[in-house]
């Protein structure tokens, strides 16, 4: 494509005549069926569109034309993101990194893929080589705390469910209890059973803290359950306290 051409698909695409530059790209491609820079032009426009299934196709075509063209990898990635296609954005972000591993916008993009996969331990890494390359970016740095967010809530998550394995397997057992309720100390659900093992056990005076524990928590207002007492050590729950 001839200078005064590429010119005259840009005026268009800055007029806002997105329509008129698509069909003007797609005619210079008709012209010259190898012109890389002609479908890379286009999968901009129609990505700008909204068409993203259509400029993935013109990137992909781009590429094929030239290879070592980042910045088409990197638009791919964006287009095959806007249609939740993480795996391959991923890849195209990856593809667009080997060639321009200054470019801190691939990193960003590759680390949104990755963490829409789950992948949050190298989705935070890669956030962090954003950072690195752009260190002053205050919207890379939220982006990084989003995902480290993430991470903590994901592993809080993976914790309680291990836990709660634990009392499955060994619900006699104290200290899978105290192991559960130091990640979540507000569980009245598991204050309670410990409470009521620990009754059973006759370990009455350990049972009555717990008690009044699982009442405080309940209703953190109420200061009459201070002389509470337990009937019948095998008894269990908060409604055989006295």
């Amino acid at each position: 494509m001839a200078v005064s051409e590429l010119c005259k698909g840009k005026q268009l695409e800055e007029e806002g005549k997105l329509e008129e530059a698509i069909a003007f790209y797609r005619q210079e491609l008709v012209l010259n069926s190898n012109n890389s820079w002609a479908y890379h032009r286009m999968g901009e426009v129609l990505t700008k569109l909204g068409h993203f299934h259509e400029a993935v196709t013109a990137y992909r075509h781009a590429i094929e034309l030239k290879p070592d063209f980042s910045w088409s990898y990197h638009h791919l990635g964006d287009a095959l993101a806007q249609q939740q296609q993480w795996e391959e954005s991923a890849t195209a972000f990856s593809e667009a990194i080997e060639l321009n591993p200054e470019h801190y916008g691939s990193y960003v993009g590759l680390g949104k893929s990755l963490a829409k996969m789950g992948q949050l331990d190298e989705a935070i890494a890669t956030y962090l080589s954003a950072k690195a390359l752009n260190p002053d970016a205050d919207w890379i740095n939220f982006s990084l705390a989003e995902v480290v967010e993430q991470k903590k809530q994901s592993d809080l998550v993976l914790a309680i469910a291990n836990r709660q394995r634990e009392i499955e397997l060994d619900p006699d057992n104290l200290q899978v209890y105290y192991n559960l309720l130091e990640i979540q100390p507000n569980n009245c659900h598991v204050w309670l059973q410990l409470a009521d093992i620990l009754a059973n056990q006759c370990r009455l005076e350990e049972a009555i803290v717990v008690y009044r524990q699982v009442l405080q928590l309940l209703d953190p207002g109420n200061q009459t359950n201070s002389n509470l007492n337990i009937k019948g050590g095998q008894k269990s729950g908060i409604a055989h306290l006295t």
